[in-house]
């Protein structure tokens, strides 16, 4: 018995010992958590500090720029252009619309040749890129003689005349659906609504095939656009009157580019076709909308449509069933589209500094709405600004569907390389 209570004697002390022990290890822990989080709060306030430092250093930044922009509206402006242009009359037989562009470009088409084999060997490997781009060529020509592509006929004759495989034309047209990175933006000046837009793509001797584009019927304008040659489609272009049309890349959903021809052979629009297809018949704002909206595209993309009395922004998805986003100008004000959601913020999501141009552009034009100085020459500078601008861009538009206005320019310098300041101070 003697045995047995000391047993349970030092089995209590034991216990007592213990616990002793472990709320002295939880006492610790407490403590370590409140210094823990004592650390992190002071670690907060100091992120905060420094973000509040600087945004207040970003704007003062943004108000130099705007003054700049505001005092001389040419101070930014780089070695520019002026965009070569042609008529293409729609009265004429399919054949015979493009035969002015082909002429002056058509001993220049290997280069852009090139690009597509290139595009075809980077997917598929030099050997089956080949082979891919043989069985394109005979099944869109194919396609091509039944009516079943968009524009096919003109696409036909461009390639007989160039000596372009038709085939791989077809993919030229298309090759948006792969991968561009672009800004559009919409703001209201005196004269009305303003589109202004970059095209960027990583395919520098584009410059040289760019062209403004003025589409006529019975003998008059009907609308404009910017393209390249041997492009039939239309990524930039206004109709005066009715509406002026940006796409921009969109990197969601868009499956490989197997899916994309696909869709193409099952009738969905490539989106430069569409857009092409509204300017040429839809005689009001309300029309192109609905059509922009509703219509099934090869791959998802980023519609800016520029109204006389509104614009507005539309996110789509291939289908129209599928959730697509708008943002209306009259109900949330300026608009500005990279190559991301608007939505989104998060870094894994941007592409080709989208957060950084999309948010100093913003700043950039609602400051000079708010200071009533927005018009043409304000926004060519707001494009010509880094990072806006880059060492990608193609060339810069900038349109008022209201005053019917439209003009092209390319840059003629290379541009340097992004600067890091402007990927700091505008980040969100």
């Amino acid at each position: 018995m003697n045995k047995l209570k000391k047993l349970q004697v030092l089995s209590s002390d034991s216990e007592e010992i213990f616990l002793q022990k472990k709320e002295g290890e939880e006492k610790q822990e407490e403590t370590e958590k409140e210094k823990n989080n004592e650390k992190k709060e002071k670690e907060k306030e100091k992120e905060k500090k420094q973000e509040e430092e600087g945004e207040e250093e970003s704007e003062q930044e943004l108000l130099k720029e705007t003054q700049r922009i505001k005092n001389n509206p040419k101070i930014k402006m780089l070695d520019q252009q002026k965009v070569p242009k042609f008529i293409i009359d729609l009265d004429l037989p399919t054949n015979k619309r493009w035969d002015k562009v082909i002429d002056a470009y058509k001993n220049d088409f290997g280069v852009i040749l090139d690009y597509v084999k290139t595009i075809l060997n980077s997917y598929f490997g030099k050997i089956f890129g080949s082979v891919i781009g043989t069985i394109a060529e005979k099944l869109f020509a194919s396609l091509v003689g039944t009516g079943a592509v968009y524009y096919g006929k003109e696409l036909r004759s461009i390639a007989k005349k160039s000596g372009f495989p038709l085939g791989k034309l077809f993919l030229l047209n298309i090759a948006y659906e792969l991968c561009a990175f672009c800004t559009s933006i919409v703001g209201k000046g005196e004269e009305g609504l303003i589109l202004g837009r970059t095209m960027d793509w990583e395919m520098p001797f584009l410059k040289k095939f760019t062209i403004e584009l003025e589409f006529r019927r019975d003998g008059k304008k009907l609308y404009e656009a910017t393209s390249w040659a041997g492009y039939v489609g239309v990524l930039t272009g206004s109709r005066p009157g009715v509406g002026a049309v940006s796409i921009n890349y969109r990197i969601a959903n868009r499956g490989t580019i197997v899916t994309n021809l696909v869709k193409g052979i099952q009738k969905y629009w490539p989106i430069s076709f569409l857009v092409r297809d509204c300017l040429e018949n839809c005689t009001s704002y309300s029309d192109l909308k609905t059509r922009l909206r509703d219509s099934p595209l090869m791959a998802p993309c980023y519609i800016t449509l520029c109204g006389i009395e509104d614009a507005c922004l539309i996110t789509r998805n291939r289908n129209s069933e599928e959730k697509n986003s708008i943002w209306n100008y009259n109900e949330k004000g300026v608009i500005i589209q990279c190559n991301m959601d608007h939505w989104r913020t998060e870094p894994k999501y941007d592409i080709f500094f989208s957060r950084t141009r999309r948010k100093l552009a913003r700043r950039l034009i609602e400051n000079l709405e708010k200071e009533k100085f927005l018009n043409e020459e304000t926004m060519w500078s707001t494009l010509y600004t880094q990072p806006i601008s880059n060492e990608i861009t193609i060339y810069y538009t900038v349109c008022n569907p209201t005053t019917g206005s439209y003009s092209s320019r390319i840059p003629l310098d290379d541009i340097p390389e992004i600067e890091n300041k402007y990927q700091e101070l505008f980040y969100f």
